[in-house]
C-alpha cells in the first residue's frame, strides 16, 4: 500500500528567480516594488488628470502567431493610448519581445521604465514601424 508523502508546515517560499518582492498596493498585487513604485507614479498622474483610464496587467498579442504578452499598464494620454513596462534590467525573452514590438507588431507606443533610488524613470519609448512611418 502507497502512503501519501507527509507534508512539511514550515515550508519556505521560494525566492523569485529575479530576486523581485511582491508588493501590495490599494488592494491589489504587483510582482515587484518597482512595478508597485510606477503603479503610484501613474495613479498619481491619472489624480492630476495628465492621463485617464489607467489599466493593469493588460494582455495584447504579438505576430501572426497571436503571441500573448501581458503588459504592467496602459493609459490614455492626448487621447493616445500608451503601454507601459517597468524592466529592472534586460532578460533574453524581453529582448526578443522588444525586438517583435518595434518590427510592427505592438499595437502602439510602448514606454520602458526603469528603477533607481529617486522612483520610476522613462528608459526609452518604443514605437512600431507602421507607427513611426504614420508620424
Amino acid at each position: 500500500m502507497l502512503f501519501p508523502k507527509p507534508v512539511s508546515k514550515n515550508k519556505k517560499k521560494k525566492a523569485h528567480k529575479y530576486n523581485a518582492k511582491k508588493t501590495e498596493r490599494s488592494g491589489m498585487w504587483f510582482d515587484s516594488m518597482a512595478e508597485a513604485k510606477l503603479y503610484d507614479w501613474l495613479k498619481l498622474r491619472e489624480s492630476n488628470k495628465e492621463i485617464t483610464d489607467l489599466k493593469c496587467q493588460v494582455e495584447v498579442r504579438l505576430t501572426q502567431a497571436q503571441i500573448l504578452y501581458k503588459l504592467d499598464f496602459s493609459f490614455v494620454e492626448n487621447g493616445i493610448l500608451i503601454y507601459a513596462e517597468m524592466k529592472g534590467f534586460q532578460t533574453p525573452v524581453w529582448r526578443i519581445k522588444r525586438r517583435l514590438w518595434l518590427s510592427g507588431y505592438g499595437p502602439g507606443k510602448l514606454e520602458v521604465w526603469g528603477i533607481s533610488a529617486s522612483g520610476p524613470f522613462l528608459h526609452e519609448v518604443l514605437e512600431p514601424k507602421e507607427l513611426k512611418n504614420k508620424s
